[in-house]
């Protein structure tokens, strides 16, 4: 039994804390990849959140200017009212589109006022509308707008879409607006 004893060998501490050093060496580069990746988790879902509400945005936008007889323009480009007439399944009457304080927001009637649903927000486009009418085609609704991703690297998203007004009259001379 003495022999037993004798014979048992374990560590000792300088090899203990030798390994307890390479595990918190290890234990560190392991935690940056991770931290890293959650890093790189939360911009791409950002980048995907506002990616998603500009589209919604523009395909809204786009439905009620397709249906649309006309569309004026104000405050330079920042907001545009969309008169839509009786046959448009969605809505009829006048709807408007604003952005404001980085907020892209659909109110019902032909001012920025009242309650209003909100679309996209961290828009960097303030000026998004602009109109184009060619002779022989018709009133085109132009919209360029871009958002930020919400993030701190800066990154934008930015769509663009040209929208025929196709209840408008074909235009008979060229003209910057949208009737």
């Amino acid at each position: 039994m003495g022999r037993l004893l004798r014979d048992e060998s374990g560590f000792t501490l300088v090899e203990l804390i030798l390994v307890a050093a390479l595990t918190v060496v290890l234990m560190a580069g392991v935690s940056d990849v991770f931290v890293s990746g959650l890093r790189t988790s939360s911009t791409t879902n950002a980048m995907l959140a506002s990616q998603a509400s500009v589209q919604t945005a523009l395909t809204r936008l786009e439905f009620e200017t397709r249906c649309a007889s006309q569309a004026t323009r104000a405050a330079s480009g920042a907001d545009v009212t969309l008169t839509l007439p009786g046959q448009c399944a969605n809505a009829a009457g006048t709807v408007t589109w604003c952005v404001s304080g980085g907020t892209l927001t659909r109110y019902s009637g032909s001012s920025c006022s009242g309650s209003g649903q909100t679309f996209a927000t961290s828009v960097t486009s303030a000026t998004p509308f602009s109109c184009v009418a060619t002779v022989g085609d018709y009133p085109e609704l132009q919209v360029a707008l871009s958002a930020n991703a919400g993030t701190n690297s800066g990154t934008a998203v930015s769509e663009t879409d040209t929208i025929d007004m196709r209840n408008a009259s074909v235009t008979t001379a060229n003209s910057a607006a949208c009737t």
